[in-house]
């Protein structure tokens, strides 16, 4: 028997013959000998036989998984051993040996399905590869059928990812998985994503990795317990699992883990009512970054919206930068003033399904002729929307509101109005007074030298309660003096504002 060792062969295949039974049937007594003494240093159980008849009587009370044969014996040869042995089991694992290089018995061996020929001399390296690919395939051939059983007979649920396990690694992953991961195979998800329990985020009362406890090991102590999970899928989506360890019943160490997806009832909240807010506002974050993103790759302009005083300004704007750290938009000298004033600003673009509201401007970067931004949400009504223009009147303006000929609400004060409405802010309301009511405005604002005095009739269209006042929205109804008034006003008012915006750019 030659003697041409390859080490790392040797090394994995005691790691693949533990707890596995091999007949070997070699009527040289000599050679027989030899190599029972190599493959007791693999095999844990290994069955020796001298001819065909005794092989076949030992294979029947056995069935071990693989076998090694000689062709040529007394009483019954290696191939027609071969042959009844393959009527038994016929996934059994074969390699003939022979001495003799004999077409006929090679054809032979092929049409019986033996495994592999090996020529004597025996080469360990050659008979050690052999029973390696023997291994490794009866090892993927039981691992397939184990996790086939298991998922027709107990995890009957079509949609939960599945993952058998090993010694602590992933051997088999089921469809649901794969698609969930958007990988064709196991190994890819290794590459891409290493362990999976790294991808289990923190909630209150969840499963996830820490110092003292790893996700596997505590599955393991408690078996068929049921944990909660919570990953993020290649969408950036947040998903919430039903976990559960499950042993195999088999001699070896697998396991059986089971993610059922109950996303859809919205219970990571009850959990982790702040944590939840957190995970909203990231998912949030990122479907504003794509859009930005998008933008920024077709090379397209923004539109910038601010409201001086109601006044609109707008600009375009180039975005510089769009990812999770930092969200940069370039843009004019005033649309930053503006910006700066206001603390917030309202993007467009044709991409985005509607206007979208920046509620926080973080700085502005004014030697880099940029604002950077954050806080962001779709808006329903955009100011672009608006038929009239609403303006912020001047300070030193006094307002009374009238319900049922009787005056109320000390401290009222017009927010801004328009043409045809005005919003006013109330520190409380009468009993009773709610939207549809009629009631009477008297304004007075400073024009000029001279006050102007603009009384009419209105309507409460709605009413929004504020942490420390209410916020009433009415309809006005002026006749036609106080029309021609009001729009003189709003002319008069519209043109200092744009004084007082254009003295933003020299800092007054």
């Amino acid at each position: 028997m030659s003697l041409n060792i390859n080490k790392e062969t040797l090394l994995e295949l005691q790691k693949l013959a533990k707890n596995t039974t091999i007949l070997y049937v070699e009527d040289n007594q000599g050679i027989r000998e030899k190599v029972t003494l190599l493959l007791k240093k693999f095999f844990d159980n290994v069955i020796t036989a001298q001819d065909g008849e005794e092989g076949l009587n030992f294979f029947q009370k056995n069935h071990p998984p693989i076998v090694i044969t000689d062709i040529k014996m007394p009483n019954m040869d290696g191939l027609k051993m071969t042959r009844r042995i393959h009527q038994l089991s016929p996934n059994t694992k074969v390699i003939i040996t022979s001495a003799f290089d004999n077409t006929e018995n090679l054809h032979e061996a092929i049409d019986i399905g033996v495994y592999r020929f090996l020529a004597k001399p025996l080469s360990v390296d050659k008979l050690t590869q052999a029973l390696n690919d023997a291994l490794h395939e009866i090892k993927l051939k039981k691992e397939q059928s184990l996790f086939d059983h298991y998922i027709q007979n107990i995890f009957n649920f079509q949609h939960n990812l599945l993952v058998l396990y090993r010694h602590e690694k992933p051997v088999i992953v089921n469809d649901t998985f794969l698609k969930y991961f958007q990988i064709d195979d196991l190994e890819s998800f290794k590459i891409k994503f290493g362990e999976l329990g790294n991808h289990f985020l923190e909630h209150k009362s969840f499963l996830y990795n820490t110092e003292e406890r790893h996700w596997y090991q505590e599955a393991i102590k408690n078996l068929n317990t049921l944990y909660h999970v919570k990953m993020i899928d290649p969408n950036d989506k947040f998903h919430h699992f039903i976990f559960r360890m499950t042993k195999i019943d088999t001699s070896d160490d697998y396991y059986l883990a089971s993610f059922d997806d109950i996303t859809d009832l919205d219970l990571l909240r009850l959990f982790d009512e702040e944590q939840a807010n957190l995970d909203e506002m990231k998912e949030n974050k990122k479907t504003f970054i794509h859009l930005l993103q998008s933008v920024q790759r077709n090379n397209d302009e923004l539109k910038l919206l601010n409201l001086y005083k109601g006044l609109t300004v707008t600009n375009r704007g180039v975005i510089v930068n769009a990812d999770e750290d930092k969200v940069s938009i370039q843009t004019s000298y005033l649309q930053q003033r503006c910006a700066h004033y206001e603390g917030k600003i309202i993007l467009s673009n044709s991409l985005f399904p509607a206007d979208i509201l920046c509620q926080t401007i973080k700085y502005v970067d004014y030697e880099n002729q940029s604002i950077v931004i954050d806080d962001m949400q779709f808006l329903q009504h955009s100011p672009t929307q608006r038929k009239s223009v609403r303006l912020v009147p001047e300070d030193d303006h006094r307002v009374s509101l009238f319900y049922e000929e009787h005056k109320f609400g000390d401290h009222v004060k017009i927010l801004d109005i328009s043409a045809n409405a005005v919003r006013l802010s109330l520190l409380s309301l009468p009993a009773g007074f709610q939207a549809e009511e009629k009631v009477h405005v008297d304004m007075v604002f400073t024009v000029g030298r001279q006050p102007l005095i603009i009384n009419c009739e209105g309507e409460v269209m709605y009413i929004i309660e504020k942490k420390h006042e209410f916020h009433v929205v009415v309809t006005l109804k002026p006749n036609q003096t106080a029309q021609k008034d009001l729009i003189g006003y709003l002319s008069k008012r519209q043109m200092t504002l744009i004084r007082e915006f254009k003295g933003l750019q020299y800092g007054k």
